[in-house]
């Protein structure tokens, strides 16, 4: 009997990455959340811009848009003393369950609050 396949579950990914200068192409990459539905992400993500939005100094441009997965892009211009302009993006991600130590060679369990041991999940 052939082997059954797993079907994907994807996980929704709020990300918000910070640019301390116009000329500043990296920023800082932070996680906000994570969802198990897209819809609840890009609505949390959106509250989240708004937010960040309304602590600048000076609010020059705010633009929101949807990516091609559907996810919730946003970004704003809010000319703080750290903070040039940021952008607000939900990603769809694959949810990947692992084995314990099949996490880059290391075989650590994961320990809960409880102490129960519990399997590590995988996202990549």
């Amino acid at each position: 009997m052939p082997p059954t396949r797993t079907p994907k579950i994807h996980i929704y990914a709020i990300t918000r990455r910070d640019f301390d200068h116009h000329t500043d192409k990296k920023g800082r990459l932070c996680l906000i959340e994570m969802h198990s539905a897209l819809d609840s992400a890009n609505e949390a993500a959106k509250l989240h811009l708004q937010r960040e939005y309304a602590k600048g100094e000076f609010n020059a441009d705010l633009t929101e848009d949807v990516n091609k997965d559907g996810g919730y892009d946003g970004w704003g211009y809010v000319m703080q003393d750290r903070r040039n302009h940021f952008r607000v993006d939900v990603k769809k991600m694959e949810l990947k369950g692992g084995k314990m130590g099949d996490a880059k060679g290391k075989n650590v369990p994961d320990v809960g609050v409880s102490g129960t041991k519990k399997q590590p999940v995988v996202v990549s």
